[in-house]
């Protein structure tokens, strides 16, 4: 009787094992076949706001940094993953008012046309912040979408603080280049 139970353990326990391999080893090289597809917005047409169908979609070249500094976060799309369609580009500037504080801006980065969509947010002690760059290309568009968070630099104690220095001092630089940052990856 004994015996029946060490070998059902066995057998128990070497189906066990069998299974965190599949699930440790298989799934995760199956999921890796969408690298990139997680934290992507779907492209749409800018005139008619239908989605656009197989979109090509590309990582930033190694070459460039998207490290993020301290004191700003990745809260998705981080660093940018670039989707290019057949989507004529157009923008429709427009100002963020009442309920829907999304700001269109059109924006000329590197003597090139950038539509610039925002939509930014405050929580407690925070700011979140989301942003899609479309800019036109020979065939089409490419777009961008990404989500940032950081901190209000206040809650450091403000000026005077070394932290708050820091705090200001590292979000200030990143954010006057991201700009010219993402128009570098596309």
């Amino acid at each position: 009787m004994q015996n029946n139970k060490n070998t059902i353990v066995i057998i128990l326990l070497v189906i066990i094992i069998l299974i965190l391999g599949y699930v440790a080893f298989l799934k995760p090289q199956n999921a890796n076949q969408n690298y990139g597809n997680d934290n992507q917005v779907p492209v749409t047409n800018n005139v008619t706001n239908t989605p656009v169908q197989n979109p090509i979609i590309t990582n930033p070249p190694p070459t460039i940094s998207t490290a993020l500094p301290m004191y700003v976060t990745n809260q998705q799309g981080w660093p940018p993953v670039i989707q290019t369609s057949s989507v004529v580009y157009s923008c429709a500037p427009s100002t963020g008012t009442g309920d829907v504080p999304t700001v269109v801006t059109q924006k000329i980065i590197n003597g090139k046309n950038y539509c610039i969509t925002n939509f930014t947010e405050g929580a407690a002690g925070s700011v979140y912040s989301e942003s899609t760059y479309t800019v036109a290309n020979n065939t089409g568009t490419k777009t961008t979408h990404f989500i940032l968070h950081w901190p209000n630099c206040g809650v450091y104690g403000g000026p005077g603080d070394p932290t708050y220095t820091q705090c200001n001092t590292n979000q200030t630089n990143f954010f006057s280049g991201l700009d010219s940052l993402v128009a570098s990856l596309m």
